[in-house]
């Protein structure tokens, strides 16, 4: 059965990319004759007949529930939105209730168990999605894609749905624009300069800066990073993404993947790679370069935003252009720079191409094929997709060049991951650096990378659940302190060991074991 549904998605996906083509084709873009993008009498025939079948269906209201603070000029997006579909013949209308970050792992948690009708849903799998899935709350969704939404598929390509499949199917739709996280460091560039540093090409070089700068502007923290709030992304965790260690599903590398296929506790290798990362954040905490607070933080990255941090750990390569401005408004004179520490030689970096937001139907929407039709359209044009990504063109953002964008004001943050975020239609913002940029660049491409024995490989807790809630409950109170510096290393470690070192080994069992049959399948 498995090989079975296998072979039948990657069909699916071939015809999906034949069908839609380019992926984000521009509205106004004119077909050459002759070219790919000329139209059918055929297709015309069928584009009116569709277009027609909506205009006389009833208008339909999508329910999606997102994450964070509704955007000042949602609204606005939302009526632009409904008049373009509405002039393609979608009678579709928006309905988007927002959660604030802190709160919408509850909020997912009790819409999906009450039963509520809803018809699409942002998850992840720090949110519970792997559970979600499990316990039915989402759709499979292969048939629905296979006939109304070859976009959605072909803007993201088959490996990226291929890594991110669930119980034998696709239940999630990937939400990303790079085929691996990245990681960079945001710093003060105008402190940097200050001191008379040049620009950070190397991981010494970043602490000498993290020292100087404790010397001399004492009353800035010199780095903060993921406390408690965020355990997959704390100093050591985050390092270890430029590795070749592979966190394991549960988010963390108290079990990780290498290249051959076997899962490894790090209770039993205390590998050399992670432990020294310890020992450097343990120095760092040591001599008050790491935050004193590390673990009580719970919007790190607002410190360095707010002219409070000189260092701070972040996803991805750009600095938010909307936080600049915020610095600025603080202190004109300050600037925040990404140091980029990642090697980007094609076939270096080992990846396994998850995401790590996702937009799911639920099984209580009354309209599954609307909703797919709503993504298609956001998905299959540029125009469309950059209204929902970046608010109303000359409002809210302005083109750059080909594939770039500049925000103007602060009326619609920067927006895709929570609904339509795919690496064929995402834009690169206006401020990208040249290593910034190029760094997004390679990162967006799936053939840069060492492709994981394991890429579709998803873990099933179930049998282990007692097991993975208690080693959750010792990493959040061993692991985090650890990882960021706070406690002693050796002591700690073997606390922790102690207290979680049969649960882990519970589930590093079962996990082997379904490794195994993945592999033996594959």
């Amino acid at each position: 059965m498995r090989m079975r549904k296998r072979k039948t998605t990657a069909l699916l996906l071939t015809g999906a990319m034949l069908l839609s083509l380019a992926g984000c084709n521009s509205r106004t873009e004119e077909a050459v004759p002759g070219s790919a993008g000329q139209t059918t009498g055929q297709e015309e025939s069928l584009t009116a007949a569709g277009t027609h079948e909506a205009a006389e269906s009833e208008a339909v209201t999508l329910k999606i529930l997102m994450p964070g603070d509704r955007p000042k000029n949602m609204d606005a997006v939302i009526e632009e939105a409904e008049k373009r579909m509405a002039d393609e013949g979608l009678n579709i209308h928006l309905n988007l209730v927002f959660s604030p970050w802190s709160d919408v792992k509850q909020k997912i948690e009790l819409i999906l168990t009450s039963g509520e009708e809803i018809d699409l849903v942002w998850d992840n799998t720090s949110s519970g999605m792997a559970t979600h899935i499990s316990k039915g709350y989402f759709t499979e969704l292969t048939d629905l894609l296979n006939e109304y939404g070859p976009s959605i598929i072909s803007t993201r390509g088959e490996k990226m749905f291929e890594a991110n499949r669930y119980s034998d199917g696709i239940y999630a739709i990937p939400l990303g624009s790079n085929y691996k996280q990245g990681i960079h460091y945001n710093i003060r560039k105008d402190l940097r300069e200050a001191m008379g540093m040049e620009p950070i090409t190397n991981r010494q070089q970043l602490l000498d800066y993290a020292y100087k700068i404790k010397e001399k502007y004492p009353e800035l923290i010199p780095i903060t990073t993921a406390g408690a709030s965020e355990p997959g992304n704390n100093w050591t965790t985050l390092a270890l993404k430029d590795t070749d260690i592979l966190a394991s599903d549960l988010g963390e590398v108290t079990l990780y993947f290498k290249e051959d296929g076997s899962v490894y506790n790090f209770f039993d290798t205390k590998d050399p790679q992670i432990w020294a990362l310890i020992e450097e954040a343990r120095k760092l905490y040591e001599d008050g370069i790491m935050d004193p607070d590390v673990l009580a933080q719970q919007n790190y990255s607002n410190l360095i935003w707010e002219g409070k941090a000189a260092i701070c750990t972040s996803n991805d390569f750009i600095p938010d252009a909307s936080s600049q401005a915020k610095l600025k408004g603080i202190n004109p004179e300050a600037e925040v720079e990404s140091v980029i520490l990642t090697d980007l030689t094609p076939g270096k970096q080992l990846a396994d191409f998850k995401q790590w937001n996702f937009i799911c139907l639920s099984n209580t929407s009354k309209h599954k094929e609307e909703a797919i039709r709503f993504l298609e359209w956001a998905n299959g044009n540029q125009e469309n997709y950059d209204l929902l990504a970046y608010g109303i063109e000359g409002t809210d953002w302005k083109a750059v060049g080909k594939d770039k964008y500049e925000v103007l004001g602060d009326g619609y943050r920067w927006f895709p991951y929570a609904w339509i975020w795919n690496p064929e239609c995402d834009r690169i913002a206006a401020t990208a650096t040249e290593n910034e940029y190029a760094a997004e660049k390679f990162y967006r491409d799936a053939n840069n990378f060492k492709e994981s024995k394991l890429v579709g490989f998803a873990f099933d807790s179930t049998p282990v659940t007692t097991s993975v809630s208690l080693h959750k409950a010792a990493f959040t109170e061993y692991a985090c302190a650890l990882y960021n510096g706070v406690i002693d290393p050796e002591t700690a470690f073997e606390n922790w060991k102690k207290a979680d070192y049969n649960n882990v080994k519970t589930i590093q069992e079962e996990m082997q074991r379904q490794v195994d049959e993945f592999l033996k399948d594959k």
